[in-house]
């Protein structure tokens, strides 16, 4: 049987907050500091992997509270975690990126109006149909989990937050259909 090749990631393709494509380079530039970094593509790899690193943070949270109950230990575990994720962040990734000095960061797309452009309105329709669905099916695991008092807030929490991402995708609905009207 053949191995399937992982697919490589261009740096172009990179997406964030602190992500710029200034002509044909893409930059990182966090908003702490003025300088930019560029992500050539052997860097691209290892910054995935930081980022990624960072969102196991909350999970590392869950996982924690779960075997210790304990608060505190949870918020220690992670702010460890991440201060590790960091250190080694700046000492492989940003140390060795050609650095750029006083970069001027290019005015960023609005994220609701590029999805108001590209998505079709089934698709908007699809997205906010599911969002309300999982929403509902997460009040439903939260009533029924009478055991754990901490998962039915937690799946509380989960149904608000789907909620508020349907109501997004209702605005982004409400932008797309005054970009039709528009054209």
């Amino acid at each position: 049987m053949a191995k399937k090749e992982k697919k490589q990631i261009r740096p172009s393709e990179l997406r964030g907050g602190s992500i710029y494509q200034d002509g044909k380079r893409t930059v990182y530039s966090p908003f702490y500091t003025k300088n930019g970094y560029v992500i050539a593509t052997k860097d691209v790899q290892a910054y995935t992997t930081f980022v990624q690193s960072f969102s196991l943070s909350p999970f590392l949270f869950l996982l924690s509270y779960l075997i210790t109950r304990n608060i505190l230990i949870c918020v220690i575990l992670s702010l460890i975690f991440c201060a590790i994720t960091l250190f080694f962040f700046y000492k492989d990734f940003l140390n060795t990126a050609t650095q750029i000095q006083n970069f001027k960061k290019p005015k960023k797309e609005n994220f609701f109006k590029t999805q108001a452009e590209t998505l079709d309105t089934s698709r908007i329709r699809t997205i906010i149909l599911c969002s309300i669905l999982l929403s509902v099916c997460f009040v439903i695991f939260g009533i029924m989990s009478t055991d754990f008092i901490e998962m039915r807030y937690l799946a509380y929490i989960c149904a608000v937050l789907s909620l508020i991402y349907g109501f997004l995708y209702i605005y982004i609905l409400i932008l797309h259909k005054k970009s039709e009207n528009n054209r």
